[in-house]
């Protein structure tokens, strides 16, 4: 080993050595962008995770949706903690299981379609509702 050379300092993130060890180096521009050529090799990952975002994002806005029409009967006792929990959880996933994966409303859409849509919301929601209601009242009934 020659005395001028210190092998302990790594090279690796250093973008004056180039590419190493078959690893790509990612150099932005002065904008802050990942130049053309960089871009084309990403792979479809970054999709996959942009739609599993758009996904929770719908998920979480029509839950919190769902638990504005429900608080009524929520505030006026006429549904139990864990209705309240069951109709949520029945309606995000009936709405979410009669979409196809690509045509979910993005962030931008999500308030056009809630409010579109809300007659239909508002009829599961209370179908369930009274499903509910008469599950407690012949429970009542039962144990009397």
């Amino acid at each position: 080993m020659s005395p001028g050379l210190d092998r302990s300092r790594s090279r690796r993130g250093d973008p004056r050595y180039g590419q190493r060890e078959g690893l790509p180096v990612e150099r932005e521009n002065a904008q802050g962008q990942v130049p053309l050529e960089r871009v084309d090799k990403i792979d479809k990952s970054s999709t996959i995770d942009h739609d599993k975002k758009a996904i929770q994002s719908f998920k979480f806005r029509l839950a919190d949706y769902v638990k504005d029409i429900l608080n009524p009967y929520w505030e006026a006792g006429t549904i139990s903690r864990e209705a309240y929990k069951t109709i949520v959880k029945k309606s995000v996933s009936k709405v979410l299981a009669s979409f196809k994966d690509s045509h979910i409303p993005t962030a931008g859409r999500i308030d056009a379609y809630l409010k579109s849509s809300h007659l239909k919301l508002s009829k599961l929601v209370l179908a369930y509702v009274e499903k509910h209601r008469k599950r407690s009242v012949s429970k009542t009934e039962s144990s009397v």
